[in-house]
């Protein structure tokens, strides 16, 4: 049945028996006809895809779903989210594969995907900001960049953290000094989710002092030991000095990504340090040294 797929190709010409094997038992032909049919210019098409909102079965109501949006229906994504929060936090798959196809909506999804930044649903919420920041790469993208940008004021926390995944798709449009600001926020998640992204950058020398001082100042554990792990993806020397000086009052748990950090780096400013670090008791801690030394 996978030829079914193609026959969109064939445009107007092959809708009717596209429908035709809508109505079949085979549910791989009912499911690759629904997929291709959405590619078809049709005026029965989006009727057929809306009924087909209503069948028993959920792969089925699912396709139809991905169609509409191939057709440019709003409704089809409001669907698919619709889904996504009735089958609950562990039905992954209905809205992460799709990203492409939700920035393929282009404008019509715009303002949807920004009323949903502060939804219940993880997935949802970062898949519309992700789908987001990909869109200015796709848009004309001003517009939908500074209402992101403003969002970083935004009094909900939640929100600031979906700005900063939206934003991170598109972060060589945008002035550093604007990405900067969010290594600041108030929000230890949000400063968490900042380090994770922005730090995980290629070719972003910029972050390394910022992330330098996050490691050494902040007042969250955790987001120092992102800034840590984070310092070491540069795999910049820039970063040896402050690492070798955390190490020196670091408890376990820091001191292990400390030299994990130090091996990416490989700078022999760190061997020393780390060969001391060959005595210690824990085994887990000896093993990540020995990586390191490599």
């Amino acid at each position: 049945a996978t030829y079914l797929l193609r026959l969109a190709e064939f445009g107007a010409t092959a809708a009717d028996f596209l429908l035709e094997c809508i109505s079949q038992e085979d549910f791989k032909y009912r499911k690759e006809a629904i997929l291709s049919i959405g590619k078809i210019d049709d005026a029965r098409i989006k009727d057929t895809l809306y009924s087909l909102l209503q069948d028993d079965d959920i792969e089925i109501r699912e396709c139809a779903a991905f169609s509409l949006m191939t057709q440019g229906e709003l409704d089809g994504l409001k669907f698919l989210f619709d889904m996504r929060r009735t089958l609950g936090k562990d039905y992954v798959k209905i809205v992460e594969p799709v990203i492409w196809q939700i920035v393929g909506m282009g404008a019509v999804a715009v303002d949807y995907l920004f009323s949903t930044l502060n939804d219940d649903i993880d997935v949802i919420r970062f898949a519309a900001a992700t789908a987001l920041g990909m869109m200015v790469k796709t848009l004309d993208g001003t517009q939908v960049l500074n209402r992101l940008i403003a969002l970083l004021d935004d009094p909900d926390a939640v929100v600031r953290e979906c700005a900063i995944v939206a934003i991170s798709e598109c972060s060589d449009d945008v002035d550093k000094e604007v990405l900067l600001k969010a290594f600041l926020d108030d929000n230890e998640q949000v400063r968490l989710r900042t380090v994770e992204i922005l730090g995980d950058l290629d070719e972003s020398e910029w972050v390394i002092e910022p992330l330098m001082d996050i490691a050494k100042n902040d007042p969250s554990f955790t987001v120092r030991l992102e800034a840590i792990q984070s310092l070491g993806y540069q795999e910049t020397l820039l970063a040896t000095d402050t690492l070798l000086d955390e190490l020196l009052h670091a408890d376990e748990e820091k001191t292990q990504q400390i030299v994990y950090s130090l091996g990416r780096i490989g700078d022999r400013q760190g061997v020393s340090p780390l060969l001391k670090l060959l005595d210690t008791s824990n085994l887990q801690l000896r093993k990540t040294v020995i990586d390191a030394l490599g």
